[in-house]
């Protein structure tokens, strides 16, 4: 059974979690020890590609603009840049980029069905992912860099727990991971990145 529209729900609740003020959220990310990379980045509000094949989207949901939100904050709380907000005034670079998965869903497998038989114990198993296809561009729109972050889930559960839970729980972990992505490949192009910001800002 799909439960791709619950997921998205609870994936916004952990994108709330991670941005609320006193919420635990992700330990930043060590650097190490380098600076953040020089330049100041707007982050703009990604288009959501997940697909809608089950449940639509709760009125007042936005799921691009709350994982935008996280972004930004993951990127700004890591130092990964220098200047990083979703509201920036005269930028270097702008992050922009597509949502391309972000679900999860709940069914049992044909080993599953078998371990019921003979144990009495029923277990299902819950599968997920989140994909980001982002760029960083000049204001102008020249792309300078594209990435792909993305981190997968699956897990084991017995019938017993609740598929909210466990939803969350992956969800939650695959979101952290596709963010540490995003980090380490944006660290990658710190000389390119550097090297991108005008002389007279550097003054």
């Amino acid at each position: 059974m799909s439960f791709r529209g619950c997921s998205v729900v609870l994936g916004l609740a952990v994108v709330t979690a991670l941005t609320a003020v006193g919420c635990a959220s992700p330990a930043p990310v060590a650097s190490g020890g380098a600076a953040p990379i020089p330049v100041r980045v707007a982050v703009v509000t990604l288009v959501d590609s997940t697909s809608a094949d089950t449940t639509s989207m709760p009125e007042g949901v936005d799921l691009a603009g709350a994982l935008s939100d996280v972004i930004a904050q993951r990127l700004r709380e890591d130092a990964v840049f220098e200047v990083v907000e979703r509201d920036l005034t005269r930028p270097d670079l702008v992050l922009s980029g597509t949502i391309q998965r972000f679900y999860g869903a709940t069914k049992p497998n044909a080993l599953q069905v078998v371990l019921a038989i003979l144990t009495g114990l029923s277990f299902e198993s819950t599968d997920g992912a989140v994909e980001l296809d982002l760029a960083l561009e000049r204001p102008d729109g020249e792309r300078v860099a594209s990435y792909r972050a993305n981190a997968e889930f699956s897990k084991w559960k017995s019938v017993d727990t609740s598929d909210q839970t466990t939803l969350r729980a992956g969800l939650d972990e695959a979101l952290r991971g596709a963010l540490v992505d995003l980090g380490n490949q944006i660290r990658a192009d710190r000389a390119k990145l550097s090297a991108l910001r005008p002389t007279s800002a550097l003054d």
